[in-house]
């Protein structure tokens, strides 16, 4: 066990994939359809449509340099959520950010990729030191004696800690979206760590405007 934990330092996102151009031009017929399915009354960019090609060809997107993992089906269940329940609960509202004013909103998806990642983190910045996890795992067998499964345990606390960590140390990836006369326009996806002005840059070519 404690082997695969060294292995922590191993998972990375891709940096690189060979595109196959056919299949991604070929996934967007089928982008659309799922789209007109799963939120018929919503609308999309040219952004995300093409992000969700991507992911229905090469099950990955490029967020700022590297492939972050995706499964359609999970994105379009969170896209469905949204165009139901409309949340207005993370606006962009910071008085010098550029996206100030366009109705613009973000929710949290993905976690089921995320929950490896956020507990790399938190495992890292719990134990920097191989020691501590030995001495964690010896606490345990000190405390439970009659256990034979020490390790399992250990794991199975750390995950849950570290999910409870991340909720208050947040990162991940980001769905953002427009609510403009109650209508969801879905906008692209995106990283939490992305400064305003970067995130303004990528969606300006696709706002929609009030009217």
């Amino acid at each position: 066990m404690f082997k695969s934990i060294e292995y922590l330092g191993d998972i990375n996102y891709l940096s690189e994939c060979d595109i196959d151009q056919s299949k991604l031009s070929s996934a967007y017929p089928e982008v659309r359809e799922a789209l007109a399915y799963y939120c018929p009354a919503s609308s999309f960019s040219k952004l995300i449509i093409s992000q969700l090609a991507m992911v229905t060809s090469h099950q990955c997107v490029e967020l700022r340099g590297k492939l972050y993992p995706y499964l359609l089906a999970d994105l379009l269940e969170r896209m469905r959520l949204v165009e139901v329940n409309k949340p207005k609960y993370k606006p962009f509202r910071s008085k010098s950010s550029p996206l100030k004013g366009y109705s613009l909103y973000h929710v949290h998806h993905s976690l089921n990729f995320e929950v490896i990642f956020n507990f790399k983190r938190y495992f890292i910045h719990k134990f920097p030191e191989d020691a501590l996890i030995h001495e964690a795992v010896n606490e345990l067998k000190r405390s439970q004696p009659k256990r034979s499964d020490h390790w399992a345990i250990f794991i199975n606390s750390q995950i849950i800690k570290s999910i409870e960590w991340s909720a208050q140390n947040k990162t991940g990836e980001w769905l953002i979206y427009q609510v403009i006369n109650d209508q969801v326009h879905f906008m692209a996806l995106a990283l939490h760590e992305t400064s305003d002005k970067d995130l303004f840059e990528l969606l300006e070519p696709h706002l929609k405007v009030h009217t």
